[in-house]
């Protein structure tokens, strides 16, 4: 038993330290600098639109692609906390959105590299949106920041 005990524990200890070899990158957005082709990943429809056209909008030297084989990096939206409450006596509904946005890429050694990242936090109160919602800001958002590399 004696024996056993140190055994077990450099198992459980070797399996915690390789369990930390997934973890990404934390690049620049340099690291993108000549980067044009990007696919778009987002949980719906609708936000890929979103992105898609703010894209469009500022005329951005960007391809997008649809295979994400042929991607040179990706430009990842997603929710992560939704908070729902509802309206004075049920009329309209207020909530709270936060999103957040990652230009990553896979670098030589098949890594994941995190070249941008943002938060934003979206607010609609009654119905009435207090500004664009996160999947459009957070586009444009990356590309000043891509501009500006």
């Amino acid at each position: 038993m004696k024996k056993l005990l140190p055994i077990i524990f450099l198992f459980a200890l070797s399996v915690w330290v390789f369990a930390q070899t997934d973890l990404p990158i934390i690049g620049k957005i340099a690291d993108i600098k000549t980067f044009n082709k990007v696919y778009l990943s987002a949980p719906s429809t609708q936000d890929r639109n979103f992105m898609i056209k703010m894209l469009k909008k500022e005329k951005s030297k960007l391809e997008i692609v649809d295979d994400p084989k042929d991607a040179e990096f990706f430009l990842e939206y997603r929710e992560v906390a939704r908070q729902e409450k509802s309206g004075l006596l049920n009329i309209g509904r207020d909530y709270t959105e936060t999103g957040e946005m990652s230009a990553y890429f896979y670098n030589a050694d098949k890594k994941k590299v995190i070249a941008w990242s943002k938060t934003k936090v979206y607010y609609e109160s009654s119905g009435m949106p207090t500004s664009s919602p996160n999947s459009y800001d957070l586009t444009g958002k990356f590309l000043d920041a891509w501009k500006k590399k």
